[in-house]
């Protein structure tokens, strides 16, 4: 699945969404950091809005695995960068 390297503004909502193309649905999850945000199963999307303030950056992960997935999960990191506001 690779990498992928976004930067928004601070205050301006923006959808993170993980799709898979599977045969059955997967149980998809998304991490920051590595720690748990969102977990879907049987599906082949997965979203989580974020209204990027300072404290969001950092790498979300989202994995996917199914039955058939049997050399592992997909996985994709997300380099996320909010750019925050001097005041």
């Amino acid at each position: 699945m690779g990498s992928s390297d976004i930067t928004v503004n601070e205050n301006v909502s923006s959808t993170i969404a993980c799709y898979v193309d599977s045969n059955p649905g997967s149980a998809i999850t998304l991490l920051k950091d590595g720690i748990l945000i969102k977990k879907t199963w049987g599906s082949h999307e997965l979203e989580s809005t974020l209204r990027n303030y300072c404290n969001d950056s950092g790498v979300y992960t989202c994995t996917s695995v199914n039955d058939y997935n049997t050399d592992g999960a997909s996985i994709k990191n997300i380099y996320y960068n909010v750019q925050c506001k001097l005041y």
